[in-house]
């Protein structure tokens, strides 16, 4: 037994030597989400793919208007939320809103972390995919609706949710990038260190 437990010691390699062996080579592909933030994206992904579920599926499965109508309102409310304040912080480092000035002004004000530029390339992939592609969706539903009077304001709302997301994110990216843009051209002798020691 005193033999077996040394045998075990001796295949046990610390965390610290494990990064030194020689890896394999190419990469591994395991399967499942590549990202750096799962929990974030399927968040991001599930109230979108239930919003849409629900409108073309529920009268399916016994749902009234009704029903429908509030099934996709509350859906369609998660992900926006979700995507605002979770997702978008996590997955691309972004975060906007918009409030009214003491003059009533309407205002944008963006957030962007310092590294933002320095994202999980898949994870911002698959956060702009699935945001605008919930605003395609949404608007081809609209365009399709519009034979129905009933379905306008249900994919009417989808499209406006899902469209303020896509626009805010769209201008939070482009203030991210003006505000990196000015900060090298303000600190050159920094982003000449930078690149120099990388």
């Amino acid at each position: 037994m005193h033999q077996q437990q040394t045998q075990d010691q001796q295949q046990y390699s610390p965390p610290d030597t494990q990064q030194q062996q020689p890896q394999q080579q190419g990469p591994v592909d395991q399967g499942g989400y590549r990202g750096n933030h799962p929990v974030a994206a399927f968040f991001h992904a599930v109230f979108k793919v239930l919003a849409l579920l629900v409108y073309l599926l529920g009268s399916l499965f016994g749902l009234s208007f009704i029903g429908v109508f509030i099934g996709v309102v509350l859906f369609l409310a998660a992900d926006f939320w979700t995507v605002k304040n979770i997702s978008g912080r996590l997955m691309v480092r972004l975060r906007w809103w918009n409030r009214i000035t003491d003059d009533g002004k309407s205002e944008w004000v963006f957030e962007s972390h310092p590294q933002a530029a320095n994202v999980n390339a898949f994870d911002s992939t698959f956060f702009w995919m699935l945001t605008y592609g919930s605003v395609i969706a949404w608007a081809a539903f609209l365009v399709f609706t519009l034979m129905s009077p009933t379905n306008i304001p249900l994919t009417l709302l989808g499209a406006l949710l899902s469209g303020a997301n896509a626009v805010g994110y769209y201008k939070c990216s482009n203030d991210a990038k003006k505000r990196l843009t000015n900060f090298a051209m303000n600190n050159p002798g920094l982003v000449m260190r930078a690149a120099s020691a990388a």
